[in-house]
């Protein structure tokens, strides 16, 4: 039992070490109610208060679809994900648009779309299951390596407006610790006390 409990460690552990910062994620949408997206290819945290992203969908009209909720999750550079939140699009014609903001320390955004149809209350997920797509800040740190254009080498840390190249500065807001989600290490702990438990 006790190798079990070892082998579901290494398992959860080795799953967060093995994130790629800085690679962008998408899934297919093709046979969806979406046309096609438009968003940036990072988001720029750079502002005292963060950062703002802005999305934009084409749905097809045929699908009569009365709502869409953009569906976000923000994890920053300390290794912390906050709980999803759903963002109201609003329609332009048959686009439909939103932003959200985006604060400085975060390391990427997580999302995926809510759909509903006209006379029906059932919501389609986009993509059935966890989130389609991640776009990376532009200060990142994957729990192991830091990137981004705004991430300044000499020091670990992030460039603001008031920063250049050349400043070693580093503010320890921004420093981040090589730990895994705090949602994980519960997971594990648990595991290993049941465990326990049942010797």
């Amino acid at each position: 039992m006790r190798g079990w409990v070892l082998f579901v460690l290494i398992c959860i552990l080795s799953s967060v070490s093995a994130e790629q910062g800085g690679i962008n994620q998408q899934t297919d949408f093709s046979g969806t109610s979406i046309l096609a997206l438009d968003y940036p290819n990072e988001v720029n945290v750079t502002k005292i208060d963060g950062g703002e992203m802005e999305i934009q969908v084409q749905i097809d009209p045929a699908k009569n679809i009365s709502n869409v909720s953009w569906v976000t999750q923000i994890c920053i550079n300390s290794g912390v994900c906050y709980p999803p939140v759903y963002n109201l699009l609003m329609e332009y014609n048959e686009s439909w648009g939103g932003s959200i903001e985006v604060q400085n320390q975060a390391s990427y955004v997580n999302w995926r779309f809510d759909l509903t149809h006209e006379n029906d209350t059932q919501v389609v997920r986009i993509p059935e299951m966890g989130f389609g797509w991640k776009v990376w800040s532009t200060c990142w740190f994957d729990g192991e390596n830091w990137g981004g254009d705004d991430f300044k080498a000499m020091g670990d840390g992030c460039l603001s407006p008031n920063q250049d190249n050349s400043s070693t500065d580093v503010s320890s807001s921004n420093s981040a610790l090589s730990f895994p989600s705090p949602v994980l290490v519960l997971a594990a702990l648990s595991v290993a006390a049941l465990s326990y438990r049942r010797n």
